[in-house]
């Protein structure tokens, strides 16, 4: 299982939220209030987030970021599918059926060995990540001068960011499913 990813900066300006507490929230809503939350949630921002790291993708088109590019569409294309097939298959199930049926427990093993892909290109993203990171000249380099420089890994930092904010979604949101809702549906606790 991922876990967050917080960053030291963020931790000591305050500008994180706790994701136990999050968490703790929402173990208290029922089944059909967490199907609602993971959608209106983390779908949408999820969404919202590749739309806009594809689009600062193919704005920057650099060589450096190919196969960084490459392995965040895979993910993409894993993740439109995955949504696709909770919003229109199981959380209709889930949300018409208090008890769960044969058919639905499949599809929420299958889900969650979806989720062990999406942790595999996770891994492989923040790996090719890390490299280019390790790559990248430090923030007021002796080049500052050179300012097509400056703007491209800027650019690139803000890519990295955006990829970053979108994986720590991505973990709260594996984390919901498979620690609270599917347990909480398959034990049959529907309110």
């Amino acid at each position: 299982m991922i876990r967050q990813t917080l960053r030291w900066e963020d931790l000591k300006s305050g500008n994180v939220q706790d994701p136990m507490e999050g968490l703790e929230k929402f173990r208290k809503l029922s089944v059909q209030d967490m199907l609602d939350n993971i959608e209106n949630t983390h779908h949408l921002t999820e969404r919202d987030q590749m739309e806009e790291i594809t689009a600062l993708g193919r704005e920057l088109e650099l060589k450096e970021l190919r196969s960084l590019n490459r392995t965040f569409l895979d993910l993409k294309e894993h993740l439109m599918d995955h949504f696709d097939k909770e919003e229109q298959v199981v959380f209709p199930l889930m949300w018409i059926y208090e008890h769960p049926t044969a058919e639905l427990r499949t599809l929420l093993n299958e889900l969650q060995n979806e989720h062990r892909d999406q942790e595999r290109i996770i891994r492989r993203l923040t790996e090719e990540m890390s490299l280019l990171t390790l790559s990248l000249p430090k923030e007021n380099a002796e080049n500052a001068a050179d300012t097509d420089a400056n703007v491209d890994v800027t650019n690139i930092r803000t890519f990295l960011e955006r990829i970053q904010s979108l994986l720590n979604d991505i973990s709260e949101h594996i984390m919901k499913e498979d620690e609270v809702l599917f347990p909480k549906y398959e034990e049959n606790l529907y309110l």
